[in-house]
């Protein structure tokens, strides 16, 4: 499979709140050659599950990192595989 184009970085920590509608708001783009990388930082509701559904729908990698937020961005750079990362 050819590396997507734009990988697509979502830091997060307890997001189960906005992470449903984040990534139904990625998946509805009309660009399609994307990947997402999910950077958690060990939450402690369902933000993992949520992640993780939306793999039918798209490609979505789901990283634990216990890092702040320009840590975890590091952290998602260094996973994602696209020429062009866009942070979320």
């Amino acid at each position: 499979m050819p590396a997507p184009r734009v990988s697509v970085v979502v830091p997060c920590f307890n997001s189960e709140r906005f992470l449903k509608r984040t990534l139904e708001s990625v998946a509805v783009q009309t660009f399609s050659d994307f990947e997402v990388v999910v950077v958690d930082n060990h939450s402690q509701d369902g933000t993992q599950r949520i992640a993780l559904s939306f793999r039918d729908a798209m490609q979505v990698s789901f990283v634990h990192a216990s890092t702040n937020l320009a840590e975890a961005r590091n952290v998602g750079m260094e996973q994602a595989s696209g020429e062009f990362v866009a942070f979320v």
